[in-house]
């Protein structure tokens, strides 16, 4: 079968990523590049293939195009996927889907009315480690959970003091750029909260880092800590009556083990990145509207734990429309 034909839109940081493990896919492939300096399209075409563009119409309605992969930052993400929406073209828009709860419903309901299929970059739960810790938690191997602790902490503002993760325009911060993972991590396991706390600091309009708090009906409380400056640590780590389940590197990982009354390991080889792609090419080839995968309303129901959490940190971003209603904001148990 030939290779899935992709549109990019847009060459930043992490076009540059996905795309090296797609030019070496026997699945997909990338046929039409667009980027607002056409130059820069122009260069990421001749280092992973692809015809440039000069607008992202068309680009995307180049022929070969079966896909759109959205890799702006996320203040473009709405606008974009509306136009994609418009010109029903299948989308895969990275993280975080949109900057609120109330854009991402809005894009799932029109993508619905028109027939066109949406999903969010959410790249961990395409791949096998994330998948086996639920599978062990759903088996009981580690019986009743006691402790959940999700560590995302990456040193980044050291490294560029004007890096655009200061720049609240761009959606900058903390919060939707590292801490999204380990939200939506707990999520998939454990469910929606009943009640979510958030402590956070502020610098320049943005946040840098906070302590996020699940509280659910059973009693159970996962600590979430987040942080772009502080010494670099990645780890899940659930612990239960009858043994504990380690994640290094939870987001990105191809590794997870469980110990305990049961001991199981699982490692993988693969291109984590290539492998969602090649699940979206073939949800979008079966026809299908909805992913299966990365479900619309997980992608909705993460975007609203963010809303809260900002809410309690009162933070909004520039021009950002929003109103914190006790409808819009409320975390309901599962």
């Amino acid at each position: 079968m030939a290779r899935f034909g992709w549109a990019y839109i847009g060459v930043g940081q992490i076009a540059h990523t996905t795309a090296k493990e797609l030019a070496r896919s026997e699945n997909n492939e990338i046929v039409a590049v667009y980027n607002r300096t056409y130059e820069k399209a122009e260069k990421f075409t001749k280092k992973y293939g692809g015809t440039p563009y000069r607008t992202p119409e068309e680009a995307v309605n180049d022929p070969r195009v079966e896909g759109v992969y959205i890799a702006l930052t996320a203040d473009q993400h709405y606008a974009y996927m509306k136009k994609m929406i418009a010109l029903h073209k299948p989308i895969l828009c990275e993280k975080p889907f949109t900057v609120n709860a109330d854009e991402a419903k809005e894009i799932f309901e029109l993508a619905e009315k028109e027939g066109v299929y949406v999903a969010e970059a959410m790249w961990t739960w395409h791949n096998t480690p994330a998948l086996s810790v639920r599978k062990w938690l759903n088996e009981n191997k580690v019986g009743k959970v006691r402790e959940v602790v999700c560590n995302y902490k990456n040193p980044m503002t050291t490294f560029d003091k004007n890096s655009r993760l200061f720049d609240a325009n761009r959606i900058g911060g903390a919060l939707l750029d590292i801490g999204i993972y380990g939200l939506r991590y707990s999520l998939e396991l454990f469910g929606r909260p009943e009640r979510v706390t958030c402590k956070g600091r502020m610098a320049k309009g943005v946040d840098l880092g906070e302590e996020v708090d699940f509280y659910y009906e059973n009693g159970l409380k996962i600590r979430h800590e987040i942080a772009l400056d502080r010494r670099f640590k990645e780890d899940y780590t659930i612990k239960g009556d009858k043994g504990e389940i380690d994640v290094p590197w939870f987001h990105m990982t191809k590794k997870a083990s469980l110990k305990g009354e049961e001991r199981d390991e699982v490692r993988i080889k693969d291109h984590l990145y290539e492998k969602q792609f090649t699940n979206v090419g073939n949800e979008i080839r079966k026809g299908l509207k909805k992913s299966e995968i990365i479900k619309p309303e997980m992608t909705i129901a993460v975007m609203e734990i963010m809303d809260e959490c900002r809410r309690q940190m009162d933070m909004k971003y520039p021009g950002e429309i929003m109103e914190y209603t006790p409808a819009s904001h409320q975390v309901i148990g599962r």
